[in-house]
C-alpha cells in the first residue's frame, strides 16, 4: 500500500488507484500496490464554544495526538470556557505532536 496525494474528498481508508490495470493477467507471486488518499488534515477551531473536551479528546485519539488539559484560573474567560490551542484554524495536523488545551477556572 502506498500514499498518493489526492483532493479528492475520499475517505482515508479508501483505494483510489492500483498497479495494474483493469483485466490485467496475474502470476502466482506478483506484487499488486494499491494506492490509498494521502490527506492533509487541518485543526479547526476548538475555541469557538462548539467542543467539549471529550470531542477534543476524540479527535486528539484519531491523529495520534498528545493530548493535554489545562485548567488555568483567569478572569477574562468564563468558568469552562476553552479559550487557548497551541497551533490555530487551518494548522496541518502532524501525528504524534503534543496538544495542550487551556479552559478557564475561576479563581478562588
Amino acid at each position: 500500500i502506498e500514499k498518493r496525494e489526492d483532493n479528492s474528498n475520499t475517505s482515508s481508508n479508501s483505494v483510489i488507484g492500483q498497479s495494474l490495470k483493469a483485466g490485467e493477467k496475474v502470476e502466482p507471486g506478483s506484487t499488486i500496490t494499491l494506492y490509498i488518499p494521502d490527506t492533509i488534515a487541518y485543526y479547526p477551531d476548538f475555541t469557538n464554544g462548539k467542543y467539549t473536551i471529550s470531542d477534543i479528546e476524540s479527535f486528539a485519539n484519531s491523529y495520534n495526538l498528545d493530548f493535554k488539559v489545562e485548567y488555568v484560573t483567569t478572569n477574562e474567560y468564563a468558568p469552562g470556557t476553552i479559550y487557548y490551542q497551541p497551533r490555530s484554524e487551518g494548522y496541518r495536523i502532524v501525528a504524534g505532536q503534543s496538544f495542550t488545551i487551556k479552559i478557564a477556572q475561576a479563581s478562588s
